[in-house]
C-alpha cells in the first residue's frame, strides 16, 4: 500500500523547528551591552549619573540576553522580561530628560537655544533607536506564546 504524499507545509508544521530568535536576541543584547559600556566611557557627565545609568542599562540588557539564551526556564524568562522592562524604562526616562532640556534651552536662550534644542531632539530620536527598539521587540516576543515556549523550555 502506498503512503500518502505529504506536502512541504504539512511536514514543516509537524516538526517543531528550532527558534533562532533566542540566539539572535542574545547576540544583539550582548552587542548592545558592549555599546552601552562604550557610550558610558565616551559620553561623560559632571556628576557621573549618566555613566551609572549606562552601566545599569548595560547590565540589564546583558541579563536579558543571558537569561533568554543560557539560563532558560522560569528564571531565564523573568531575567529577559525584567531586563527589557528596565531598559525600556531607562530609555523613556532619557528621552523625557532630553525633551525637557530642549524645552528649557528653547525657552531661555532664544535663537541660540533653538539650535541647541533641535540637537537635543535629534539625540532623543537616536535614543529611541539605541535604547527602545530592541527591548520592545524582544519583550513582545518574550510575552508571546513563541517566546514563552522557547525560553521556558517547552519546545
Amino acid at each position: 500500500m502506498a503512503r500518502p504524499k505529504q506536502t512541504r507545509a504539512a511536514t514543516a508544521n509537524a516538526l517543531p523547528a528550532r527558534d533562532r530568535r533566542v540566539w539572535t536576541y542574545a547576540g544583539l543584547d550582548l552587542l548592545f551591552a558592549i555599546a552601552y559600556l562604550v557610550i558610558a566611557r565616551v559620553a561623560r557627565s559632571t556628576d557621573g549619573s549618566f555613566e551609572a545609568g549606562s552601566y545599569v542599562l548595560a547590565a540589564a540588557i546583558a541579563a536579558a540576553g543571558v537569561g533568554c539564551a543560557f539560563v532558560r526556564g522560569e528564571i531565564g524568562w523573568w531575567l529577559g522580561v525584567g531586563g527589557c522592562v528596565i531598559l525600556l524604562t531607562g530609555g523613556l526616562l532619557l528621552i523625557t530628560l532630553l525633551i525637557l532640556s530642549a524645552a528649557f534651552l528653547a525657552g531661555v536662550f532664544g535663537a541660540l537655544g533653538n539650535g541647541a534644542a533641535s540637537m537635543s531632539i535629534l539625540i532623543a530620536a537616536l535614543v529611541v533607536e539605541a535604547y527602545v527598539l530592541l527591548p520592545s521587540f524582544q519583550l513582545r516576543w518574550l510575552l508571546g506564546e513563541g517566546g514563552r515556549r522557547v525560553v521556558r523550555g517547552r519546545a
